[in-house]
């Protein structure tokens, strides 16, 4: 989690440009994730620009050896979350931060009101109600390595 929270506040310049240190100029959720998860040692290969889709890293995680999990799951710190109805219609994605012992989780997002930022703490069930976009339709975990500190 170090490597995201050191993000925090990080914003476009100029803003409003979707412009980042995260990848081109361009919606940037997935960017950071993909960005964050590489600084984390997650061996995914490329430029961050190659995961610029919010569910790239969903396919990418389940073609890796890495664990998908429904949104009823327990995720663990440095999953990303994915939010939208599938993997094709994904809209969103975050760095899980915390999860507390109730099921209510906290995530750390990039393009979200044009900067990183610390949402939650929100039950998964009910992301839209805490300012989500759209409900969270699964967790990708990536494979396990042992420098992975996202």
């Amino acid at each position: 989690m170090r490597v995201a929270e050191s993000q925090l506040g990080q914003r476009e310049q100029p803003p409003g440009s979707n412009c980042t240190i995260y990848g081109p100029c361009e919606e940037w959720c997935s960017l950071f994730a993909a960005w964050v998860w590489q600084h984390a040692g997650v061996p995914l290969p490329g430029s961050t620009a190659t995961y610029e889709y919010s569910g790239s890293l969903y396919t990418w995680t389940r073609e890796h050896a890495g664990r998908v999990l429904p949104p009823n799951a327990t995720p663990a710190p440095g999953d990303a979350v994915l939010y939208g109805t599938g993997p094709s219609e994904s809209v969103h994605v975050g760095i899980v931060q915390r999860v507390y012992p109730d099921g209510r989780i906290t995530t750390i997002e990039g393009n979200y009101a044009n900067h990183v930022a610390l949402v939650g703490p929100f039950q998964p069930a009910h992301a839209t109600s805490a300012g989500e976009t759209a409900p969270i339709y699964g967790y990708a975990q990536p494979p396990t390595t042992k420098t992975t500190k996202a």
